[in-house]
């Protein structure tokens, strides 16, 4: 999990977008090992902040709200 993204920080990219209702990160990596990463910290990040969290994304991505 975090030992994965501390390690492979430099092989996501991370792009800020304002939206209607707020805003969106996009975290974007080719690495399966990083994909499963960032989808195990998304899952945490809505479970920790409750409703108002969103997430989403896609083979390759993840967009935690």
């Amino acid at each position: 999990g975090l030992a994965a993204l501390t390690a492979g920080v430099d092989r996501i990219a991370v792009v800020y977008a304002e939206v209607p209702d707020g805003a969106r990160i996009t975290y974007t990596t080719d690495e399966p090992e990083l994909v499963e990463a960032l989808h195990l910290w998304a899952e945490a990040q809505v479970m920790d902040h409750g409703d108002h969290a969103e997430h989403g994304g896609s083979a390759g991505q993840t967009e935690p709200g």
